[in-house]
């Protein structure tokens, strides 16, 4: 069991550097203004795998009415 416990802690504390990864890379794009309806997406993926159901609001109120947005944000939650 000890073995299993090892190999799940390690999973989760990959996942959790990924996500880091990913929240950083965003962030650096955000940071160089680049403005791109995927982003919205990416964010809205990123508060979902933390369980932050106010960040996943705002995300999807941010892609309302964005041309290029609405159409990619319910091909990629459908």
């Amino acid at each position: 069991h000890t073995r299993c416990l090892s190999e799940w802690s390690s999973d989760v504390c990959s996942s959790d550097l990924r996500i880091a990864q990913a929240e950083a890379a965003l962030k650096l794009a955000s940071d160089r203004n680049f403005k791109n309806a995927e982003f919205l997406i990416h964010r809205y993926d990123l508060a979902f795998l933390k369980g932050d159901v106010e960040e996943m609001r705002r995300q999807a109120g941010l892609a309302q009415g964005r041309q290029g947005a609405e159409g990619r944000w319910l091909n990629s939650k459908a």
